[in-house]
């Protein structure tokens, strides 16, 4: 019995510490605006201190929403640090998701766009609790075997 109570313990902690579902909290919204696609076109270029400005909307014809996801994980220099996931969202008339993006701010590895994704499934309907999992996220630009999917999992706070 006491094996079994220290399994579930063990088990139950590493849940906790490794199996973290990032929340998405709400950041901003934004009506009548679009992404600054041309910034996108140009992520590599830009300084990590330049970055967050590319997820701030411009004019357009579409509702932006803005999220956050802060969560702890361990840095390149191996330290425990918080670090905040940016995932901007487009919606449509219908409130159905047209388009997105997925970045961790405090990436610093070059070239810069290798964290940046894109959903490859898109027209869901965009509401509180819904998990990014079914939105499929695929690098934005590059290919790379191990890198080309985001497969962690977080659930969007409107």
């Amino acid at each position: 019995m006491l094996k079994y109570l220290i399994c579930v313990c063990l088990l139950i902690s590493f849940q906790k510490n490794y199996a973290q579902i990032k929340e998405y909290k709400l950041e901003s919204t934004s009506e009548k605006s679009d992404f600054n696609y041309k910034a996108f076109e140009h992520f590599d270029t830009l300084s990590p201190l330049q970055i967050r400005n590319v997820f701030i909307p411009i004019k357009g014809m579409f509702t932006v929403y803005t999220f956050i996801a802060k969560y702890s994980g361990v840095s390149f220099t191996n330290n425990e640090k918080e670090f905040h996931d940016i995932l901007i969202i487009k919606t449509n008339e219908e409130n159905e998701i047209v388009d997105a993006y997925q970045y961790t701010l405090e990436w610093a590895e070059p070239p810069l766009s290798l964290d940046l994704y894109k959903p490859t499934r898109k027209g869901m309907k965009l509401k509180s609790g819904i998990s990014i999992k079914p939105m499929k996220f695929r690098s934005a630009t590059y290919t790379i075997h191990e890198r080309d999917t985001l497969n962690e999992d977080g659930i969007l706070q409107l």
